[in-house]
């Protein structure tokens, strides 16, 4: 049975990645003991097999004890660290504290697990959620961009440790997501005047989006990386792109293209067997498709 731990699971970005891989076991972990419940009680309900652990990922005990229950369910196979928080405010004002906690979340929270997962034999995949704050920087974001840059460099250097046992190491790098994270930021700028959608859309022109991701987009990528549908470099950094979508009148073409198929195919067999031509258009060939 393959087993994979989910952080920061109860909302946003690791709540639609517990979603998306619910034909796995899956060990959730969070803060907020309700909102894991509510999580767990979906995947059971679509049939998946879920359980949850709430706790500060900051505590290495607590990432030991998960990594334990894991390995007690199967054969841990995937862990996604996605746990994390943003505060932001200019370098020069910004407090000592406030740098310590992102780093103790964002860097070492995920550390804690990436280490204890270490200890099982069958691991695949470690994925930090870097975001792409771990690639490049951002005005007034320098302690949550120097976090998440943190990730990717302990990511390319695990990699190189433990290639050798086939284990990818994968820094995922989406842009601007529409979770609660960048809520604060549109409310803000909603308050400037801005409408939501094109605060939105000032957001994520940031970083050449035309709108903010979807926490389903990055759960999409997690899964073809589990699924090796999408070609990695152990350790470097893996970009977020937007799902394609599909117009209704797209899908309705769609359709009527599939049951043209099937009734084209349906005279066919039925030529077949009658020995008659495709086109005809007796009782025999009008009742054998």
């Amino acid at each position: 049975m393959s087993v994979t731990i989910v952080t920061g699971a109860s909302r946003g970005i690791g709540k639609a990645i517990a979603k998306r891989l619910a034909t796995s076991t899956l060990l959730l972990v969070g803060t907020n003991k309700d909102k894991l419940s509510q999580v767990v009680d979906e995947i059971k309900a679509a049939g998946g097999t879920a359980e949850f652990f709430a706790g500060d990922v900051r505590d290495a005990e607590f990432a030991r004890a998960v990594v334990a229950r894991a390995m007690q369910l199967g054969k841990l196979t995937n862990v996604i660290l996605s746990a994390g928080i943003s505060k932001g405010g200019g370098a020069d004002k910004f407090p000592d504290a406030t740098l310590r906690d992102l780093f103790d979340v964002n860097f070492f929270g995920s550390v804690n697990f990436a280490k204890a997962a270490l200890a099982s034999p069958e691991l695949q995949n470690i994925m930090f959620l870097a975001g792409t704050a771990g690639t490049r920087g951002y005005s007034s974001m320098t302690g949550y961009c120097a976090s998440k840059h943190a990730l990717v460099g302990y990511a390319r250097a695990l990699a190189q440790e433990v290639s050798k046992r086939n284990i990818r190491v994968v820094p995922v790098c989406p842009g601007p997501t529409d979770t609660d994270m960048t809520a604060g930021i549109v409310k803000m700028l909603v308050g400037k005047g801005m409408s939501e959608k094109d605060a939105k859309a000032k957001i994520a022109s940031g970083d050449n989006l035309e709108t903010l991701l979807s926490p389903d987009d990055v759960a999409d990528t997690i899964a073809r990386i589990i699924d090796e549908d999408l070609l990695v470099i152990n350790g470097e950094p893996v970009p977020v792109k937007p799902r394609p979508t599909v117009s209704a009148d797209a899908l309705q073409r769609l359709k009527d293209y599939n049951a043209m198929i099937a009734a084209s195919d349906a005279r066919l067999r039925a030529a077949a067997r009658t020995g008659h031509d495709e086109g005809c258009e007796c009782v025999a060939c009008g009742q054998a498709g």
